[in-house]
């Protein structure tokens, strides 16, 4: 199989300018999301946060993984299973009902088109791409 590395350099380029503009304020950051897995709750600046099952896995491996990219097909997995739905606007619909429900930190959930979510952290986008391409 023969690779053309213009379109690979021309991926990471557009995924580079993808984190610049996605990076949220320093306020946002993940330190502010705590999880409780014997409860499955979250705690949000102190502030006590119910989820879903779903949420709360999606939430959970983010957190786990935090300043790393989960791609969609592993949060998938974890968080429905083989036999779930395998359709990454599920994933985003559910992405989007979780930032929902935690107010303010919900910046912190970064996605990556093409690629998967993160829990953004205070790295340099640099160190992010660095992830990227360990997680592939």
């Amino acid at each position: 199989m023969n690779f053309d590395w213009r379109y690979i350099v021309a991926h990471m380029r557009s995924i580079m300018a993808r984190l610049r503009r996605a990076s949220p304020p320093e306020s946002a950051l993940h330190s502010s999301i705590a999880v409780d897995p014997r409860t499955n709750h979250a705690l949000i600046e102190g502030r006590r946060v119910t989820l879903s099952a779903p949420q709360f896995r999606f939430l959970f491996e983010l957190r786990q993984q935090q300043g790393k990219v989960v791609p969609y097909e592993r949060l998938e997995r974890l968080i429905w299973g083989d036999a779930g739905p395998s359709s990454h606007q599920c994933l985003k619909q559910l992405a989007h009902r979780l930032r929902a429900r935690l107010g303010p930190a919900a910046e912190s959930i970064v996605c990556i088109p093409g690629v998967g979510y993160m829990l953004a952290s205070a790295q340099p986008p640099a160190t992010i791409l660095a992830s990227l391409v360990a997680n592939s």
